[in-house]
């Protein structure tokens, strides 16, 4: 038998359909690749959603670390020049004020200077020209007053993480300060509380 010889007709037609074939392979292939390609922008995009929330979430708890600490502080304070010190520190350090002043209510419903940064007790407009005011509550009373006058130069201002501080202060402060009194009271009487 004798070979037979495909005709010039005959291969193109066999190339043409071959040619068909890896075209067809090669839009198989570029659809899988942009299903893949899809895939991947989708796990990268879920990924950078991931990584924010964490980045979020280690900063609220690098907060929240920073607000127990100084309630702490409040409370572990024995007299009450040492509370006025740690509230002093706590809204210069945590808020970023450059002039506050602590004042405590009087019984005719005037202030009285108690501590301060940057101020002193002929400052004249306590809360009238102050920048933020937390009112200190003791037993449902407002007692007193932390009021924030200036900020530091490159704080822009008051953020929520600082009213998270000041709701802190304003339900902490008064207490501290009275149970440390209450302390200093005690020891000038020889108890011990």
């Amino acid at each position: 038998m004798g070979m037979r010889v495909e005709s010039a007709e005959e291969r193109l037609v066999r190339l043409e359909e071959q040619v068909d074939l890896w075209r067809t392979e090669h839009d198989h292939q570029t659809e899988r690749e942009q299903v893949l390609r899809q895939r991947l922008d989708d796990q990268v995009a879920g990924t950078r959603r991931c990584v924010e929330q964490l980045a979020a979430a280690e900063q609220r708890i690098g907060h929240l670390a920073k607000l127990q600490a100084a309630v702490r502080q409040l409370h572990e304070a024995a007299m009450p020049a040492d509370v006025l010190t740690t509230i002093k520190e706590i809204v210069a350090n945590l808020v970023g004020c450059e002039e506050m002043g602590i004042y405590a209510r009087r019984p005719d419903g005037g202030l009285t200077l108690l501590d301060g940064i940057g101020v002193d007790a002929d400052h004249g407009g306590t809360e009238a020209s102050a920048i933020v005011s937390v009112p200190l509550h003791l037993n449902g009373r407002v007692v007193g007053v932390i009021a924030l006058f200036k900020l530091l130069p490159q704080k822009t201002g008051i953020e929520p993480v600082d009213q998270e501080l000041f709701s802190i202060l304003s339900m902490h402060a008064a207490r501290a300060l009275h149970h440390a009194g209450l302390r200093a009271w005690a020891r000038s009487q020889g108890v011990s509380l």
